[in-house]
């Protein structure tokens, strides 16, 4: 039995990906308006997914900017099979001196299955 993908018109995970990369898009080009009023129908939440090792100092601060323009929190979702994320001490501080809200949920297991269960 094949299984039905949950769609845009649904509000399935695919659609809200389209809709925030496209609030994104409106936020790079300058849309800051647009892209805050798309965003306000996700709650403004931007999900910053990271595993153990593969930590990118760019993708944090990409991350950082972006809810700084179009005024969304920032929850990061780190997966590692450590108690504390490793090399994110500089990001962190960076954080904690911003006036974006974030949160930090630290999990171990498959990204990919976090991400799922996160969202």
């Amino acid at each position: 039995m094949a299984s039905k993908e949950p769609d845009k018109e649904s509000g399935g995970l695919g659609g809200k990906f389209e809709d925030m990369m496209s609030a994104i898009s409106f936020a790079e080009a300058g849309e800051h308006e647009t892209a805050r009023h798309m965003m306000k129908e996700h709650s403004g939440k931007v999900l910053l997914a990271a595993r153990d090792g593969q930590s990118n100092s760019n993708a944090f601060k990409y991350a950082l900017s972006v809810c700084r323009r179009i005024g969304a929190r920032l929850e990061i979702l780190f997966v590692s099979q450590k108690s504390a994320p490793a090399g994110m001490n500089e990001f962190m501080n960076e954080l904690k001196a911003s006036d974006v809200p974030w949160k930090l949920s630290s999990t171990t297991g498959c990204l990919k299955n976090q991400i799922i269960d996160y969202t």
